[in-house]
């Protein structure tokens, strides 16, 4: 055993891992707990190596050298840093796939709106046309009976007349001022609801990405303080036999 602590370390190379993106299409609430789903998966598998690696060298230290446990070492933290590598780039394409279907609903919330404010305006320019025309048509049949009266009636027809038409031109006018002001309206609402749209998509954006970077940091965190205590370990057990074989 003394001979075999002099030798040279084994060459070790990591190999780079080409990860795949998923897509999904999920709303906001589901991307959250996929993450918290993601997070706490990797933790308990996290774990669950560094038991299975706890047992390992317990159990076969006596009978494997000092460059076996250091390859079974190396392979474990490639493995680990892999399974690390393709969390964190399906967080990312996650999150991504999030902002992605969080801007395409803004968008056509708009296209709607949009929509819904030149249906508005065209219904309501086309039922002033119609008003405009049955106005005219009732004071043409107006005009064509009262002719049909007689000489003696004429002069109070055409009195009358001229009150209809001044009403008829004071409704149309209030009619129109109507309808003025229901399309200022109507976009003031249009235009405060997008507003508050954008603003809580952004809002949802930066909650989001702020729980990816909340995820990676304790990731990172704890993998940092299995690997200390790994090495710990490793430094201990190789004491341990060092002492055992001068003894």
């Amino acid at each position: 055993m003394g001979g075999g602590g002099g030798s040279q370390s084994p060459e070790i190379k990591y190999v780079d891992v080409d990860p795949q993106t998923i897509k999904t299409e999920t709303d906001a609430f589901r991307q959250q707990l996929e993450l918290g789903q993601i997070a706490q998966a990797q933790n308990q598998e996290n774990m669950r190596l560094g038991a299975q690696l706890d047992r390992t060298n317990a159990e076969f230290f006596q009978t494997q050298n000092l460059r076996g446990i250091r390859q079974q070492g190396a392979e474990t933290r490639m493995n680990i840093a892999a399974q690390g590598a393709q969390t964190r780039l399906n967080i990312g394409a996650q999150g991504e796939q999030a902002r992605l279907n969080i801007g395409k609903t803004g968008e056509e919330t708009r296209k709607t709106r949009r929509v819904e404010g030149e249906e508005q305006r065209a219904g309501i320019r086309a039922s002033g046309e119609e008003q405009l025309k049955q106005i005219s048509r009732t004071g043409q049949e107006t005009r064509l009976t009262r002719e049909t009266e007689g000489a003696q009636q004429r002069l109070g027809i055409q009195e009358q007349t001229r009150g209809t038409v001044t009403i008829r031109r004071a409704e149309g006018e209030e009619q129109r001022a109507g309808i003025k002001t229901t399309g200022g309206e109507t976009r003031s609402t249009r235009r405060v609801e997008g507003e508050e749209q954008r603003a809580g998509i952004k809002t949802t954006g930066g909650e989001q990405r702020a729980t990816v970077r909340t995820t990676g940091e304790e990731t990172r965190a704890t993998e940092l303080q299995r690997e200390m205590f790994r090495r710990y370990k490793e430094n201990r057990d190789y004491e341990q036999a060092q002492s055992q074989a001068r003894a």
